[in-house]
Parts: C-alpha cells; structure tokens; sequence
C-alpha cells in the first residue's frame, strides 16, 4: 500500500509533500493577499514552483491551487494519487485531473457529481483482479446539489479505479464520478451558501444551506441560482416553504455574469408574468441567496434578456434570522424574567403568572406576550392581558413545550415520539403527523423563530438521534412534518438538551461515555464542532449566536461559554426558558 500525500504548511501556505524525490509537490497556493494590491511583492512569470515557496497572488475568488498533471514514467499509484490530489482545482473543468484519465473517459468523468470529504492518511491497493482501490476515512460528503452530509463515525470508503496504459504511460480508464478531497482543502475550496426561501405566510425568509466550489468553471452564482430555481431540500420541500418563482422559471442564458460586483440573473419568460409583489420576492430571493458571495454588492434581473424594473420592498419585506432578547430569560429569586446584572428584571403580569403556576420550563414569544409554560399538572398556555392561563395538555411525562411564531403550542410526552400535537391559540388541539418510525423517548422539542422548522431530539435503542423537519400547515395549523426529516449527527452518550442558536445553527448537550457534558454546535446542512465540556449541565438554551448560548447545572448554576470553556455566571437559576 502506498500512503496518499499529507498536507504541511510553510510560511502560512498550504503545500503537499513530495510523492517522491523525482517529482515536486503538487500544488501552489493561490489567495488574496492586500500586500500584492499594493505592489510590494513580484510574481516570477516563469520558472518550476519549488516546495514551501508556493506562489501567492492577488485574487478576489480566494484560494486556489496549482495542482501537476502526470508525469512520465508514473505507475498506477502516483497516476491515482495525482488524479486526487489534482481535484484541489476546479480549472477548465477540472482540465488538470482529467489529464490522468483515458482519453475515451475523460469527456465522460463527471466531477461535480459529490465529493467525499477525507481526513487522515489514505492509500492504495492492487486487488486481484487487477483493479486499484484508494481507501480514505470520510468525515463527510457532498452531493451534486451541494448537500453536506456529516459520518457519524470513522467509514471507510474506498474508491475503485481501472487503469490502461496510453502511449507508454498509465491513465485511469475507470473511475467513480465526483471527486476526493481531504478536509483542510476542502474548507479552502469550498464555501457554504444558504439558498432562501419563504414561510408560507411570506413573514420569514428560511435558509437552505447547500456548499458549492467557490472556483469553478461554472460559477458559483451560476450554481446558487440554478440551484435555487430547482427548488428546497427534500428536508425543507413545499408547501412547508414556498418559493416566489413562477413554476418552470430557469435561467434563460447558460450563466449568470457579474458586471461591477452585481450578477446579472436572466430568467425565462415566466417571470415577466408575475405581479409586482411576487417579483419583489424573486429578487429578494436573489439577493440573500448571492449575498455570501464577497464580491457581490448588489443583483440585477433580466427576462429574456430585458433588464426588469423591480422596486424595493422597503420595510414591509420578511424576516431573516429573526433576533431574541440577547439577555438569559430565568426563573431566579421568586420571579420570572431577564437576568442582568444580578438581578431579575420580572416580565409584569405574565412574569407574575409564570412564576405563581410553579413552572419548571417555558418559551416567550417574540412580543413577549405569551408564553407556553409546564408545571406538574401539564403543559399551560399563559398571557399578560386579561386573560387567564389556561391548562392545555395534561397527559403525563410531557417534554417543555416550544411556542412558534403563529402562537400555537407545541406538546408531546416523552415516552411517545408519536404523540406530537399543536394547540392554537383557542385552545383546539391539532395532532401533528410524524414520519419518523423510531420508539424510545422525546428528549426535546423546539420550534425555530420563523415557524417553518422543528428540532427534535430523540434517545432510541439504536442510540440518540437529532432530527430537523420542515413544518406543513393547512391555513395556518400544523398538520404534520415532512417526510424525510434532516438527520444531524448526534454525539454518541445520551442526550439531554438541544436548541436553535440562530437560523443555520443548533446547540447540544449531551451526556458521553466519559461521563463529560458535552456541548456541540451544529450548523443545519453543514459540519458540526465541538464547544467544550460544561461541567454538571442539564439544559441548554440559544439565543442569535454561539456566545449566547447558556448551559444550567443540575444545581442552579448558569454557565456561559469564554472560548472552550464554560464559566459560572449566576446561581440559584430554577430554570432558563426559551425566547422565541
């Protein structure tokens, strides 16, 4: 077996060690680097690129690498392991790995179709029937719509390759499609894009993370807006969101082209036909899916070649990445409300009824004037008007309840992942449909802030399971969640919380083998990471962004995180509840 390049790094830039003393290594880094705008450094216009001295560029597209072809006299195992290592550039369609292949497969090997994201050392075998194999530990994969799939645990793929020889040299004749990249490269040369779309009710924008190459013959733009225009995830498809394009819409020229940092979108003719508000929505669309983009600072929309006037929706346009009260919501000290300095700030008659129910979980509403709240008689419904609170569901072992944005209350028992069901705001009981087939216990439920989305957080015999669905709703009320929710990976213990961070994150708490409280962050379509141990933690809770996240102890201590630690910052914390 022969072990695959490893990736070093010299004076900062990202180079591959030598396969061999006859032949360099091949790659050189190509970034943005603001010394260059300024002229103070010189690129050689010719010579061999030397190992540690990788020729560096200015370039608004970021990173990119320089990758050799074949070299004369290469055997099977360099002419795979170079046809691997040449996916680190997306140039001319790949033009540098396809030097590798046959000249009869070359045209026909597809390179956008995934990508197995690899870490640790790789190698090559011969097997017996004259086929080499090039095995690699994958962490994660990528298909040809841009959907990041994370391994729960260390899989081996191993990829299969036929070679010939062609004029006295070896080139692969067979190959799987898509391409390998181990996973330092991968985070250079992919980048993360979140295709918007709408809440049926048009209130809330609801992303859909995909992850494209951010170098590519195709341009990226080119690939969000096709993207876009095909539709959601399966995890997140209609009617749960909708889109604001016509049906049939596509792109009327090949590529979307950038003029002065603004793409310029050719749709078809389908959407001329639209009304003024819906084309609004395309192009708010547009913009938010393009806006990752560095270079992007504005988009315009053409029909046919027409450049389309579309005017600003101004104020009355939907939320994205709708905000909560960035300060902990608490029950401390006798009362219910914000904890500042110390002290609860109480929320005035809803904070007084909270904490006269003798509640031990709860979730706000984003105005703050209802509140879904559990004590031991059930789950409670609990306003600040002149209303009182009123009981809802009394089944026994329910889980804390989550609030959505249209003010229906969600419940379940624990025992029963089945048993989910919505109340509205008069009180009805609405059951809500699941697809999910597994038995064990509900540890946790909670509704996103834009109402499309539900985490769900299960313990089953085959181990925890971490779930995020797309809500359908028939005239405002919940009926069921989509059939093929998005499965995260949950870390292998027992889990005992999970919560939304912001609109593309979520936080978890679980319980490891080790006995260590464990928290992970993990982003809705792409990689998860590790945020430290929070020592003796039973709940958590988000609010916008990862340092507002808050962990409490089994003995009233709210911790917060600083760096990869988790530090004490109030006791006598009864319970942190959940701000829509």
């Amino acid at each position: 077996m022969s072990p695959a390049p490893d990736p070093r790094r010299r004076h900062g830039r990202p180079v591959l060690r030598r396969r061999r003393t006859a032949r360099s290594a091949a790659v050189a880094l190509v970034a943005s680097v603001a010394v260059l705008l300024a002229g103070c450094v010189s690129i050689p216009s010719g010579g061999p690129v030397s190992e540690g001295d990788a020729a560096v560029i200015a370039d608004e597209s970021g990173v990119s690498y320089q990758p050799d072809g074949p070299q004369a006299g290469d055997g099977p195992d360099d002419v795979i392991a170079g046809f691997v290592d040449a996916a680190t550039s997306s140039a001319d369609q790949y033009g540098v790995a396809r030097q590798f292949l046959a000249s009869d497969f070359a045209s026909r090997w597809d390179p956008f179709a995934s990508v197995v994201v690899w870490e640790g050392q790789a190698s090559t075998s011969e097997e017996v029937d004259g086929t080499y194999s090039y095995s690699v530990t994958t962490i994660a994969t990528v298909d040809g719509q841009g959907h990041y799939r994370e391994v729960g645990s260390d899989q081996e793929t191993r990829l299969s390759f036929q070679l010939v020889q062609e004029r006295g040299e070896w080139r692969i004749q067979r190959a799987p499609d898509g391409i390998a990249l181990r996973s330092t490269y991968f985070r250079e040369i992919f980048s993360a894009h979140a295709l918007y779309f709408f809440d049926p009710t048009f209130s809330f924008l609801v992303p859909d993370l995909r992850f494209f190459v951010t170098r590519a013959s195709q341009s990226v733009s080119t690939r969000i807006v096709k993207s876009l225009l095909q539709g959601p995830s399966p995890w997140l498809s209609q009617p749960a969101v909708v889109t604001a394009f016509p049906e049939g819409t596509r792109l009327a020229s090949s590529a979307v082209t950038t003029a002065g940092g603004t793409p310029q979108v050719d749709l078809s003719t389908e959407a001329r036909a639209a009304d003024g508000v819906t084309q609004q929505r395309m192009e708010l669309q547009l913009r938010q899916s393009l806006s990752n983009i560095p270079s992007v600072l504005d988009v315009q929309v053409l029909v046919d070649g027409t450049p389309l006037t579309v005017p600003d929706l101004g104020g009355r346009g939907p939320v994205k990445d709708p905000q909560a009260e960035s300060r902990p919501l608490v029950l401390a000290q006798g009362a219910f409300g914000y904890l500042g300095g110390g002290e609860v700030a109480p929320l005035g008659t809803l904070g007084t009824r909270v904490a006269a129910l003798g509640a031990d979980a709860a979730t706000l509403s984003a105005d703050g004037g209802q509140a879904a709240v559990r004590n031991a008689s059930g789950v409670w419904t609990v306003g600040d008007g002149d209303r009182d609170a009123v009981l809802l569901d009394t089944r026994p072992g329910l889980v804390a309840p989550s609030l959505d944005a249209q003010g229906y209350v969600w419940s379940t028992p624990a025992s029963d992942p089945r048993g989910l069901v919505a109340w509205g705001p008069d009180g009805v009981a609405h059951p809500v449909a699941v697809s999910w087939t597994a038995t064990g216990r509900v540890v946790s439920l909670d509704v996103a802030r834009d109402g499309a989305r539900v985490l769900v957080q299960l313990e089953t015999g085959a181990g925890p399971q971490l779930l995020v669905a797309s809500i359908v709703r028939d005239g405002g009320v919940p009926v069921s969640l989509t059939t093929t929710p998005l499965e995260l990976v949950a870390a292998p213990g027992t889990p005992l919380d999970a919560t939304w961070v912001d609109e593309l994150d979520v936080a978890t708490l679980t319980l490891t083998p080790d006995g260590e409280r464990q928290v992970d962050l993990h982003q809705v379509g792409g990689p998860s990471e590790s945020m430290g141990s929070a020592t003796d933690g039973v709940s958590i809770t988000g609010a916008n962004d990862a340092s507002g996240l808050r962990v409490l102890t089994s003995a009233g201590a709210l911790l917060t995180p600083r760096g990869s630690t988790w530090q004490q910052t109030a006791t006598g914390v009864s319970f942190v509840a959940t701000k829509r």
